[in-house]
């Protein structure tokens, strides 16, 4: 067992001299790809248009 902290203790002091142990929790990234932004708009937003929307009137 000892081996096995020896290398991780290796492995963290190489990643903290070439910075390639920097890592971010995922929470604090938003995803890829397109956001709806609630009624203000935005690239995921749907668009109701009159010619498909049923109305409730009776002609």
């Amino acid at each position: 067992m000892r081996e096995g902290v020896a290398v991780m203790a290796k492995d963290s002091k190489d990643d903290a001299a070439t910075g390639a142990g920097d890592k971010t929790d995922p929470a604090d990234n938003p995803p890829p790809g397109p956001t709806d932004h609630g009624r203000e708009g935005g690239m995921a937003t749907r668009e109701v248009t009159p010619e498909l929307v049923e109305s409730d009137d009776e002609d």
